[in-house]
């Protein structure tokens, strides 16, 4: 293998690392709320992140979504190695998984009355009972 191919593969090879992956899904729950699952990959050298760091691109990538009432409710980034983590930072790839809800339940948004009430008509103010001697 000639040197200007090494040289070539070898630049293709940083370029599809160096790029960031994410993706995200959306499962419907209700007619106007659901999950989603956000997922963000860089790539770490020198304990740089490009083109940022994982859990940064899976925040942003579930932000541009612009649904409603986003909230996080577990998120993680693999590897976690703890104390060796260093390791990871010398050169390697990062993985992060954002899940949270979106958008509004009934509870949230307000349940509908109870079935012995009717919410289209108010109900009669109650008068005591006056007592008339006559």
């Amino acid at each position: 293998m000639s040197r200007a191919t090494r040289q070539f593969a070898l630049a293709t090879l940083l370029c599809a690392c160096a790029s960031a992956c994410a993706s995200i899904e959306f499962t419907r729950e209700t007619q106007t709320s659901g999950r989603f699952v956000s997922k963000g990959v860089a790539f770490t050298i020198a304990a740089i992140d490009i083109p940022r760091p994982a859990i940064l691109i899976a925040r942003d990538n579930a932000v541009d979504a612009r649904l409603t009432n986003m909230q996080v409710t577990s998120s993680s980034v693999t590897p976690d190695l703890g104390w060796w983590d260093w390791l990871v930072d010398i050169i390697g790839i990062r993985w992060a998984r954002i899940e949270g809800t979106w958008g509004f339940s009934g509870a949230q948004a307000g349940d509908p009355p109870p079935s012995g009430s009717s919410s289209t008509q108010p109900a009669e103010p109650k008068v005591p009972a006056q007592d008339v001697d006559g």
